[in-house]
């Protein structure tokens, strides 16, 4: 943040636009903090507890602990991002909350940028044969967290979420984002080369990746 404010303070200097801000007065810590993840064994219990009692919410926490995909991402998912005949996943978009001119807030979908963003993603057979019954019935443009024409957002999500891990009896505090980081451990640990899982994750080189799995 702090590089951005310096380049628009840089080009308002180059137009002859003074500023009194010294950016110097901000510090920042060079102290990373470790990235939470689940256990193998918590792993395997919120798996079993999603595909046993599998419908249109839970299959989307299983393809998002399955992928690593981000939740806004999952919430922008149809039907027609998914093609079962060879198993891939197309992510493009993600939802979003933003702030609108009268201060109110509106969720709306946006189309990814830069990187590795826009992507396709191998699905393994055993999680094609479990979403292949429950999403047929869909409509292509159908969002695939709620069946329908319409999207659901991270914050309903994430409160269904936080219902199906009580269920299964593990932490109410597992986020979206620990899922996410896990699948990038298990993925690193099972030697995938950090160039695929960057692709596959959206990060824009395989060095985010690296100093995200040092933090672990």
């Amino acid at each position: 943040m702090l590089s951005e404010i310096n380049l628009v303070f840089t080009y308002a200097k180059s137009c002859g636009i003074k500023n009194s801000l010294d950016l110097g007065s901000f510090k920042t810590s060079d102290k990373k903090e470790a990235i939470k993840t689940i256990s193998e064994g918590e792993y395997f219990t919120l798996k079993k507890y999603l595909s046993d009692n599998i419908d249109l919410t839970k299959a989307g926490i299983l393809l998002l602990a399955e992928t690593g995909i981000k939740a806004g991402e999952l919430c922008a998912l149809k039907k027609c991002d998914i093609n079962f005949e060879k198993r891939t996943l197309h992510i493009e978009n993600t939802v979003q909350r933003l702030q609108t001119e009268g201060g109110r807030t509106e969720v709306i979908i946006t189309r990814l940028n830069g990187g590795n963003a826009v992507r396709d993603i191998p699905l393994s057979e055993e999680l094609c044969e479990l979403l292949t019954p429950l999403y047929e019935s869909l409509y292509d443009d159908s969002f695939i967290l709620t069946g329908t024409t319409k999207n659901t957002e991270v914050r309903a999500l994430s409160y269904r979420m936080k219902n199906c891990l009580a269920q299964c009896g593990l932490d109410k505090n597992i986020s979206f984002n620990i899922l996410r980081d896990s699948y990038l451990v298990r993925s690193v640990d099972s030697g995938i080369g950090l160039s695929v899982i960057a692709a596959l994750m959206g990060y824009s080189s395989p060095e985010q990746v690296q100093e995200r799995y040092e933090t672990s």
